[in-house]
């Protein structure tokens, strides 16, 4: 997975836009003595405090009441009005769906379904998977949503885990297995006919980037959940996951963090030097720096240890003007 399939798309890009103001907030924070606790919430600005999932639509077959998702078309084939749909959706509750066609925002999603369903598929794989005839001495071990929360979070992220990590967790799982998955909706729905083949046709989709005609992404086939907490002491906001970007297990995170000895050990060994352009802003003397980790596949319960590490660069990679973003958050946060 490389840096621009992750992050080069619309969606992404406002997000981090977004996030960068929030960044503002706790430059100016950290210099009053005023961070939230590594495991506190309101790690966030005024565009994101509300955190954010986006799920794609195909994914979703009806809301936690069992309604059919209603989308509403967009309103036009420019770049800037998605963007700014996507800053409105931030202050949503809920989650987000994004279609080629249109979006439906602050969809209450089933968690206890998508929780059931990710463990059917992550057991039906597992027993394919098995090439001995004789069964063994003791049933395989039933796989629950905590064992794949620990999987698809990194190791900052404890348990118990939240709402936003749970539903997010199990739609990734349901995202990387869309045959497997289909086949549990068919089941579940009774679906036949036309409607099977149009279930079919929407989890096809999922797989899908969403981009107007002719035009750039505006979202990749991922779930991208924005988290309101840090997680780590050096963190500047909040952590934003990126889920079903691969095999199980694999996923990606992407931080603002001070570059003091634990980050810089991880670039030293990494041999990854940065310079001017991947510098973010300043904090007392301190370069703070925008990292992607990616994390490797591993099994349901087990967790990735060792990532690939990238930078960001605000100018190169997102196209932004970050210290205009930065000084208009200065302003915003300024104490009154």
């Amino acid at each position: 997975m490389t840096k621009k399939e992750l992050i080069g798309n619309c969606l992404l890009r406002e997000i981090m836009a977004i996030r960068i103001d929030a960044l503002g907030r706790m430059l100016e924070f950290r210099k009053r003595g005023m961070l939230p606790g590594i495991y506190d919430e309101g790690a966030t600005g005024e565009f994101d405090n509300k955190g954010a999932l986006f799920v794609p639509g195909g994914l979703v077959l009806e809301d936690s009441d069992r309604r059919p998702v209603r989308k509403t078309p967009y309103a036009s084939q420019r770049v800037e009005d998605f963007r700014k749909l996507v800053r409105d959706c931030m202050h949503n509750d809920n989650a987000t769906l994004l279609f080629r066609d249109g979006i439906a925002a602050g969809i209450n999603l089933d968690n206890g379904f998508f929780a059931e369903m990710s463990s059917q598929i992550l057991a039906m794989k597992s027993a394919v998977g098995r090439q001995r005839r004789t069964m063994e001495r003791n049933p395989p071990r039933r796989v629950i949503s905590d064992h794949i929360c620990k999987s698809l979070s990194p190791e900052s992220v404890p348990a118990p885990y939240g709402a936003r990590t749970k539903i997010s967790s199990c739609l990734a799982v349901c995202l990387s297995e869309p045959r497997l998955y289909y086949i549990r909706c068919r089941d579940e729905f009774a679906l036949r006919g036309g409607a099977a083949r149009r279930a079919w046709e929407r989890i096809r989709q999922a797989r899908h980037p969403v981009a107007f005609e002719g035009g750039s992404v505006l979202a990749p086939p991922f779930v991208v959940v924005c988290h309101q907490t840090r997680y780590r002491e050096q963190t500047l906001g909040g952590l934003t996951r990126i889920l079903g970007i691969g095999q199980f297990g694999e996923f990606a995170t992407i931080t603002f963090e001070i570059a003091t000895g634990d980050v810089l050990d991880e670039l030293r060994e990494k041999k990854i030097p940065f310079g001017d352009s991947e510098i973010f802003a300043m904090s007392e003397g301190r370069p703070v720096l925008g990292l992607i980790r990616l994390y490797p596949r591993t099994s349901p319960g087990a967790r990735s240890r060792g990532t690939n590490l990238m930078l960001i660069s605000p100018k190169r990679d997102l196209g932004l003007d970050v210290q205009t973003i930065l000084r208009a958050a200065q302003k915003r946060y300024a104490p009154k």
